[in-house]
Order: structure tokens, then C-alpha cells, then sequence
């Protein structure tokens, strides 16, 4: 039979164990929940610049000089988003370069859409919206965030 002291302090211990867990958890959650709506609203002012630059009827550019236009701006921005725009019609006309030969998954849920996707064992956040006869993929990797941090993976 143990004393009375050591069954209050076991049941203290597992009590504060318990209660420090369950808070370290739900933060984790919510600090993931935070990146990525971060993250969402990062792809969607992407979108908004891509959009930008194609200007207000794009239909009416040709393929070439659309991606012409979009290339020096996609290159900026490298480092941190692949890009993919497909014209109905003709597939896809422009993908990154940091793309290379990858496309970015296919969707044909409602549009805009974000969602997560992997590609290269690597998860990514992907936006899609329509545009004209455009749909306009951005993503960026979900280790971007973490990576950020002090202590964050190299």
C-alpha cells in the first residue's frame, strides 16, 4: 500500500502531464490552422498579380506573349510558388520552370479551390481559380512556414 502523499502526487503529475499535452496539442493545431491561412492568402494575391499581368481580356493576347509576360514575373517569385495556367481549348500553356517536367495535380472541384496536394514526396498548398478561359494554378511547399522559423528545418 503506498502512502497517501505519493498517490496525491501521481494523480497531480498525471493531471498536469495530461493538461500540458493536451495544450501543447491544440496549439500545434492552431498554429498549423494559422500557417496555413496564411499560406492561402499568400496564393491568393499570387493569383491576384498573375491576374494582373494578363490583364483585362486576356482571350484576346496570344499564347505566346501571355507567357512571354508571365515568365519574368514567375521567375521573381521562383523560390517560393510553382505556377501553372491552362487555357481552355489547349491544356496547359505555362508552367514554372521550377516546375520543370511536373504538372501540378488536376482538380475539378469547385473553383476557387485550395487544397493540399503532394507532388516530389513534398506537400503543397495549391490555389485554383478561373479566369476568362483560364484556370490559374499557385502553390507553394508547406515546409515554407516552418522553415522560417528560428529553429526551423534548413
Amino acid at each position: 500500500m503506498r502512502s497517501l502523499r505519493f498517490r496525491l502526487t501521481l494523480w497531480f503529475s498525471l493531471a498536469v502531464t495530461l493538461t500540458a499535452g493536451t495544450a501543447a496539442a491544440i496549439g500545434f493545431f492552431v498554429v498549423r490552422a494559422q500557417m496555413h491561412d496564411g499560406l492561402d492568402f499568400l496564393l491568393a494575391a499570387e493569383i491576384e498579380e498573375i491576374l494582373h499581368r494578363m490583364g483585362p481580356d486576356p482571350s484576346s493576347i496570344p499564347t505566346e506573349r501571355l507567357v512571354q509576360t508571365l515568365r519574368g514575373h514567375t521567375e521573381i517569385d521562383a523560390p517560393l510558388f510553382f505556377f501553372q495556367i491552362e487555357r481552355a481549348g489547349e491544356g496547359v500553356i505555362f508552367r514554372s520552370r521550377n516546375l520543370g517536367d511536373l504538372r501540378l495535380p488536376e482538380t475539378a472541384s469547385a473553383i476557387p479551390a485550395v487544397r493540399t496536394v503532394t507532388m516530389r514526396d513534398e506537400p503543397l498548398r495549391v490555389r485554383i481559380q478561373d479566369f476568362d478561359t483560364f484556370r490559374i494554378e499557385v502553390a507553394t511547399t508547406l515546409e515554407q512556414p516552418w522553415a522560417m522559423l528560428p529553429n526551423g528545418p534548413r
